[in-house]
């Protein structure tokens, strides 16, 4: 009859889960937010070869004309 009551329950505690939760939804908006801002540094680097208003000025580098070009072609520097 000294034995311990077995329906004593144990206490639960919830806001490890919480702490757990709001840790693991920091963690996947955070990888969310960086691959949308590589993505966007990757498509500012890239240079459009085509401009979108025809008759516009690229500024690929393609499109600007290096000293050396102008040398060969016999104009001074």
């Amino acid at each position: 009859m000294d034995e311990p009551l077995e329906t004593e329950t144990r206490r639960k505690y919830i806001w490890p889960w919480i702490a757990l939760g709001t840790v693991l939804l920091a963690v996947v908006l955070a990888v969310a937010w960086m691959t949308v801002a590589v993505e966007r540094v990757r498509k500012s680097r890239i240079p459009n070869t085509e401009s979108p208003i025809p008759g516009a000025v690229s500024n690929s580098p393609a499109a600007i004309p290096s000293a050396d070009s102008n040398r060969a072609a016999g104009s001074t520097p």
